[in-house]
């Protein structure tokens, strides 16, 4: 659009350019006779207008090579600006979907009790000016089993006979972490009651004030016949 008013002006510019050099060769044909004083001041005005029109032509050439260079500098920078946005909304739908994988490739289940014991041991943090643990499900499914296997196997240790330490258990369960930790308990009626014990034993008490810890999982089986049931608390940071 630049390039085409620019040539519009041109074309006024140059047409009485035109007409000049036309009454400049009729006047010179008509007055030869006149002497050869006229004859040099027409072809002076002659070279003046041509050396015009030179200085012209090479203004507009290069008015318009520029402008053409900053036209495409433009569209250089609205290239690099959409492939940037565009690539910006590309990642995180990526990692909505990875998201959203990661959710349908775990169904694990966190029931009541287990929620509520998340919230109790974060409110004991920020009474402590600490941050809330993150709910992790994949660690709630490693939890959850850990409970379940000490009321099968019927032992109450961190140690397990089938998966070994905790630390085993969680790297068994594809469960990534640089710093974990684990809380048991057996029996306790309720999640308060779980979560006060823990409190009051310096062990456990230390799991959930540690500062480093990020994400929590929970896992809670009844005990046949008995009630109360197995409690596993496990911790990390990744």
């Amino acid at each position: 659009m630049i390039g085409g008013h620019t040539i519009r002006k041109l074309s006024l510019i140059f047409f009485p350019l035109v007409l000049v050099l036309s009454a400049c060769d009729t006047n010179n044909e008509e007055t030869e006779e006149s002497g050869e004083s006229e004859g040099i001041e027409t072809e002076e005005l002659r070279e003046s207008v041509e050396l015009f029109l030179d200085e012209l032509w090479e203004s507009t050439n290069r008015f318009l090579y520029e402008m053409q260079e900053s036209m495409e500098d433009i569209a250089d920078e609205d290239r690099d600006d959409y492939e940037e946005e565009n690539d910006g909304q590309q990642d995180d739908e990526e990692q909505q979907a990875d998201e959203s994988q990661q959710e349908e490739d775990n169904d694990h289940e966190v029931t009541e009790y287990e929620r509520e014991v998340v919230d109790l041991t974060n409110e004991e943090r920020e009474a402590h000016g600490l941050s809330p643990l993150e709910l992790d499900t994949d660690l709630a499914e490693v939890a959850t089993a850990k409970s379940d296997d000490m009321r099968e196997n019927d032992y109450f240790s961190h140690q397990s006979p089938v998966y070994g330490s905790p630390f085993d258990m969680m790297e068994e369960y594809g469960v990534d972490f640089t710093v974990a930790g684990e809380n048991i308990a057996m029996g306790q009626q309720s999640p308060e009651q779980v979560v006060n014990g823990w409190m009051e034993s310096e062990g456990h008490r230390e799991n959930i004030l540690r500062e480093d810890f990020t994400h929590i999982g929970v896992g809670h089986v009844d005990q046949d016949g008995i009630g109360g049931g197995y409690w596993t608390q496990m911790f990390l940071s990744r």
